[in-house]
């Protein structure tokens, strides 16, 4: 659920309720949602929270720069938040590998584990293996990777560039505190000036992406994402999550009810903190 969708086109430039997302997932059977991140400034955060408040909202992710000056502020002032449950830090397309060194954002990585908050990375793969080498300094910090962590699908993705992402992917997923999240969200190149351009998911074609995080991860640390209102540019919400459970493949239906349904609510319980 966004307050102000940040890219266009029109069809999610608009405020969007959570009555919006339970209609889109109705016959997906959605009865209830975790909301992550609306925008970048704490006025957003001030209106996811307060969205938060439907009984549909199991949760939500706010917005922090782990850079910032006033990141504390920003932690503290919504920590109070009955069902926060963590922080959103965004890397794609701003800031390179190096930056998981810095002295700050390591702080702010430290700061969320005391608190028992999570961290939502919006990384792509240039930054997997650095992140893996800094979750190391902060093993009881449950750290969800965001969208496969982007990698490209496309025919044109290099041998080198589908190896590093295996190769971070892998090394992330040796952290025992670390999630993967299974939702597909375009690349940021994808979005231009007033306009997208991305093809809907194909099962085939993300299959062995998918396949792959899953070996790594395990039943117990994948977990489903929708990406909406972003995915509803490419296909109604029930074909996404048809388009991921093929992708998947044959797993036992244990298993398939904790990646869709049991472990977010776990991973994403308020009362974790």
């Amino acid at each position: 659920s966004v307050r102000k969708a940040w890219r266009p086109p029109d069809k999610i430039y608009r405020t969007l309720e959570v009555a919006d997302v339970l209609a889109a997932g109705a016959d997906a059977g959605l009865e209830s949602v975790v909301l992550i991140e609306s925008g970048t400034s704490e006025e957003e955060n001030e209106w996811l929270s307060q969205v938060a408040g439907d009984p549909a909202v199991l949760s939500f992710v706010a917005y922090a720069d782990p850079l910032a000056e006033d990141f504390d502020h920003t932690v503290e002032r919504w920590t109070g938040s009955p069902k926060l449950r963590g922080f959103r830090f965004r890397l794609e397309g701003i800031h390179g590998p190096e930056v998981l060194a810095e002295p700050r954002l390591m702080y702010a990585l430290s700061a969320l584990e005391q608190k028992s908050l999570l961290v939502e990375l919006l990384v792509e793969p240039l930054h997997l293996r650095a992140t893996a080498e800094s979750l190391r300094a902060v093993p009881r910090l449950t750290a969800v990777v965001e969208h496969l962590a982007k990698p490209r699908f496309d025919a044109e993705a290099t041998d080198d560039e589908r190896q590093e992402w295996r190769n971070g992917m892998a090394a992330i997923a040796k952290l025992p505190a670390t999630v993967c999240k299974l939702s597909l969200s375009p690349r940021a190149e994808s979005f231009g000036e007033g306009t997208f351009t991305a093809e809907p998911w194909d099962s085939r074609r993300i299959g062995p992406w998918v396949r792959f995080a899953y070996e790594q991860f395990g039943p117990r640390r994948c977990c489903w994402g929708s990406d909406w209102p972003i995915s509803g540019l490419l296909g109604d919400y029930g074909d996404i999550v048809l388009t991921m459970q093929s992708a998947l493949g044959p797993v036992s239906g244990a298993d398939r009810e904790a990646v869709f349904h049991g472990n977010a609510l776990r991973i994403y319980d308020p009362v974790a903190r």
